[in-house]
C-alpha cells in the first residue's frame, strides 16, 4: 500500500499538469467546505466542482486529466449531498472524513488515468511496430541489390528492437565476411565469424540462448533458400536478456522475406551475368569479323603487288613498279595503324589500372596530333582552336591522340574530298570538349544509327571501310569517363564530339 502511495505521489509530482489537477481537486474540497459552512447552500458546492473541472481543462489541455477532474468533481458533489446532514449537525467533526474520502478518490482516479495513458502508450507503440514491420516487409519485396537488402534487414532489427546486428555472407572465394553491420562501428571478433561458419555448415541457428556456439553474445540465424544458407543474421543480446515468442515470430518473418529477397536478387544477378556474357560473345564475334575483313583487304593488296614484282622482275615498267611499291607502302602503313588500334583495344578492355592517366596539358596533346597529321595528310589543312588559358585534363595521352587521329583520318577519307578540317577544344561545366568537323558529304542515316558498333562499313570509294576505329574511340573515351557522339552538321559535313572530365585550369 505504502509503495503504491509513494509511486502515485512520485507520478503526480513528476508532471506539471498532474500537480495542477491534484492542487485544484483539494482546493475544490476546501473551498466547497468553507462555502458550505458559511452559507449552508449545497448548490454552491456544485458550482465549485464545475469551476474546478473547468480550471483543469483550461490549464492542462489534456483530455484524460480533464475527464478525471470532471469525475472527481462529480464524486465530490455526490459526497457533499450524501454527507450534508452529518455536516450540518457536526461540520467540524465530519470535515476531515470528507477530506480523507476526497483524497482517496483523487488518488484512485489518478491511478485509473495512469493505467489508461499507459495502455494508450503501449497500444501506440505496438501500432507503430506493426506499421514498421509491414514497411520492412514491403521494403524487402521492392529492394534491388544485395547491399540494399542487407541494409534493410539490419535497419529493421535496429528500429524494431533497438539492437545491434551484423549480416555475414560468403565472398567469391567462399570466405565468411561481414557484408553489413549496424551500427557501422560495431566490433566483430573472430569468434563471431566462427559461429557464422558453423551456421553456414549446419543450417541451424546458434549462439545466444542455444547450445551451439553458446559463447557468442549474438543470436546467429540462417537466411535459407531450401537447404542452402544464403547469409547469416547475427543479433546482439546483453547478458541476462531473454527473447520472447513474439520477437521470435517477427524476426522469423523478417528472415523469411530477406531470404526470398536475397534469392531473387541472386537469380537476377546470375541472369544479368548470362546476358552480359552473351552480349560480350556477340560483340567479340562481330569484332573478329570486322578485323578479319579490314586486315584481309590490305594483306591481299600487298601479296598481289609483291607477286607481280617477283614474277615480272626486270620486265615491269618502272612507273608500274613505283606504283606497286607505293601501294605496298600505303597498305603496310594502314596495317600498322590497325595494329595500333588493336593495341588500344587491349588496353581499354583490361583492368582500369591499364590506363595510364596523368594530368596532361591539352594544347600539347593537340600539338602532337597536328604534327602527325602534317606527316600523314600533307594536303589537308587542319584548323585548330583551343581556349586562351591552358587546360589540364587527366588522360592517357597516347590513347587520346589515337582517338583524335582516328577521327581526323575518317574525316579525310570519308568526307568526299574535303581538305579542310576543324579541330576545336572548348570547356563545358567540368569537362573538356573535343570536336572534329569536316565540310564534306556528311553521314548517311544508316551510318548514324550504327556509328560506334564494331562492324564493317563498306564504302565504294575506299578500300577498307570505316572498320573498328570509331568503336575503339568510344571504348577509349568511356574508359576515361567521357562520352562521344557523331552527327551531321546543320550546314555541311560531319561533326564528332567527345568529352573528358577536366581538372582545374592552371
Amino acid at each position: 500500500m505504502f509503495a503504491w502511495l509513494r509511486g502515485m505521489t512520485k507520478w503526480i509530482l513528476m508532471n506539471r499538469n498532474r500537480r495542477i489537477v491534484t492542487i485544484i481537486a483539494f482546493l475544490n474540497v476546501l473551498l466547497g467546505y468553507l462555502v458550505f459552512a458559511l452559507f449552508h447552500e449545497p448548490r454552491l458546492i456544485i458550482l465549485m466542482a464545475l469551476v474546478s473541472a473547468y480550471a483543469v481543462s483550461s490549464l492542462t489541455m489534456e483530455r484524460y486529466l480533464t475527464l478525471g477532474a470532471s469525475c472527481i468533481a462529480a464524486l465530490q458533489v455526490l459526497l457533499f449531498l450524501l454527507l450534508e446532514p452529518a455536516l450540518v449537525a457536526a461540520p467540524l467533526t465530519n470535515a476531515p472524513l470528507l477530506l480523507l474520502i476526497t483524497a482517496a478518490l483523487t488518488l484512485l482516479m489518478m491511478s485509473m488515468i495512469t493505467n489508461i495513458q499507459q495502455q494508450e502508450y503501449f497500444s501506440t507503440i505496438e501500432s507503430d511496430r506493426q506499421l514498421l514491420y509491414k514497411a520492412t516487409i514491403n521494403a524487402l519485396l521492392s529492394a534491388r541489390g544485395l547491399p540494399s537488402i542487407y541494409s534493410t534487414v539490419l535497419s529493421a532489427v535496429s528500429e524494431l528492437y533497438g539492437r545491434s546486428s551484423v549480416l555475414f555472407s560468403r565472398n567469391a572465394e567462399g570466405k565468411i565476411v561481414s557484408a553489413c553491420r549496424m551500427p557501422e562501428g560495431l566490433i566483430i571478433y573472430d569468434s563471431e565469424f566462427a559461429a557464422a561458419e558453423a551456421v553456414f555448415a549446419s543450417g541451424e541457428p546458434a549462439g545466444r540462448f542455444l547450445v551451439p556456439c553458446s559463447f557468442s553474445p549474438f543470436l546467429h540465424i540462417p537466411l535459407k533458400s531450401g537447404d542452402t544458407v544464403l547469409a547469416v543474421l547475427a543479433v546482439l543480446f546483453a547478458d541476462g536478456e531473454q527473447i520472447d515468442q513474439k520477437m521470435r515470430d517477427e524476426i522469423a518473418g523478417v528472415i523469411t522475406q530477406a531470404a526470398s529477397a536475397i534469392e531473387r536478387q541472386t537469380l537476377a544477378d546470375e541472369q544479368q551475368t548470362v546476358l552480359i556474357e552473351t552480349e560480350r560473345e556477340r560483340m567479340r564475334a562481330d569484332f573478329l569479323r570486322a578485323i578479319s575483313h579490314d586486315i584481309r583487304s590490305p594483306l591481299t593488296g600487298i601479296m598481289s603487288a609483291c607477286s607481280t614484282l617477283l614474277q615480272s622482275r626486270e620486265r615491269i615498267n618502272p612507273a608500274v613498279r613505283e606504283n606497286l611499291l607505293v601501294n605496298i607502302h600505303e597498305e603496310a602503313e594502314w596495317l600498322c595503324h590497325m595494329v595500333e588500334n588493336l593495341l588500344s583495344v587491349t588496353r581499354v578492355s583490361g583492368p582500369m589500372s591499364a590506363l595510364k592517366k596523368t594530368p596532361e596539358i591539352v594544347e600539347e596533346v593537340i600539338g602532337e596530333v597536328v604534327a602527325r597529321c602534317a606527316k600523314r595528310f600533307p594536303d589537308v589543312h587542319l584548323h585548330v582552336s583551343t581556349p586562351e588559358e591552358p587546360l589540364l585534363v587527366q588522360m592517357d595521352a597516347t590513347l587520346i591522340i589515337q582517338v583524335l587521329m582516328n577521327l581526323v583520318e575518317n574525316a579525310v577519307k570519308y568526307s568526299g574530298g574535303c581538305d579542310y578540317i576543324e579541330l576545336t577544344v572548348t570547356t563545358r561545366e567540368h569537362s573538356a570538349v573535343f570536336t572534329v568537323r569536316d565540310y564534306g558529304v556528311g553521314l548517311s542515316p544508316e551510318m548514324i544509327d550504327s556509328l560506334f558498333i564494331p562492324i564493317n562499313r563498306t564504302d565504294t570509294e575506299s578500300s577498307h571501310g570505316l572498320g573498328i576505329g570509331l568503336s575503339i574511340c568510344r571504348s577509349v573515351i568511356r574508359a576515361h569517363g567521357g562520352q562521344i557522339t557523331g552527327a551531321n552538321s546543320p550546314d555541311k559535313g560531319a561533326i564528332f564530339t567527345f568529352t573528358l572530365p577536366m581538372e582545374e585550369t592552371l
